[in-house]
């Protein structure tokens, strides 16, 4: 995570190791231009799109948590029971669960983005943990990973460069995040918004601007290295997908 700027690794000031390095963030740039010795340019974080094997028809979990969350929001069982005097209709999923190792884990993490509408997800800014950091934000795949599934999300979406390419705006609800009460009377009035063409809409929006095959179209640009026909095949179905059409 290259906001982590007191971790710079010192092989980046040793010339010969690196033709070119990539910071996640335009706040990241600067701090690593000064410690290395090559050219940084930006990527944001991203997502494997067109990979997300997900359907309007897959939707069917308004609110899902995933991740760490504000102390107010963190008791699933608290959230549940308080969605459902707001709306008793709708439906909570819980963290998903830990698999027996890291791929199985994020398999399930996927699948509960491909069923769910409404993702809750906080910025280190309103929460910080031990393992984030104090006092930068950042956008991780929390974030991303739901744009690419067609979610919205709520909660407090990181105030970077990066998270306002990443997160459109279509996508977001902000909620507070010491008010879980206020804040779900948002999600629900969002969710009475969120139908197949607000689904489509952010998967458009993420084929264009959110899924890994672009950071590397970007890199060959920059290396003036030939695309690859397999990247090349990529980015013509990710164009497709953007435009609205079948990539299948």
């Amino acid at each position: 995570m290259t906001f982590w700027h007191e971790r710079i690794p010192r092989v980046a000031s040793i010339r010969g190791w690196f033709t070119r390095l990539y910071v996640t963030d335009a706040a990241d740039q600067k701090p690593w231009s000064e410690r290395a010795v090559s050219p940084v340019g930006v990527l944001p974080w991203g997502s494997d799109v067109l990979n997300a094997r997900v359907s309007w028809e897959q939707k069917t979990v308004d609110l899902l948590r995933m991740g760490r969350q504000p102390d107010s929001w963190d008791d699933d069982d608290q959230t549940y029971a308080l969605l459902k005097r707001h709306e008793s209709s709708l439906s909570f999923a819980p963290r998903p669960p830990f698999g027996r190792d890291d791929h199985e884990t994020y398999q399930f993490a996927l699948d509960a983005y491909g069923s769910a509408k409404v993702v809750l997800a906080f910025s280190n800014a309103v929460h910080s943990v031990s393992y984030t950091h104090p006092e930068r934000e950042y956008v991780t795949g929390r974030w991303t990973d739901a744009i690419a599934a067609g979610c919205m999300v709520a909660g407090v979406v990181p105030d970077t460069e990066s998270a306002k390419i990443v997160v459109p705006e279509c996508a977001r609800i902000c909620v507070p995040p010491d008010d879980p009460s206020a804040g779900l009377d948002q999600i629900i009035g969002a969710l009475g918004e969120y139908t197949k063409e607000r689904y489509l809409q952010i998967r458009r929006y993420a084929a264009e601007y959110v899924d890994w095959h672009h950071r590397l179209h970007a890199m060959c640009t920059d290396l003036s290295i030939s695309r690859p026909e397999s990247l090349q095949r990529k980015l013509t179905d990710l164009d497709q997908l953007a435009r609205g059409e079948s990539c299948a």
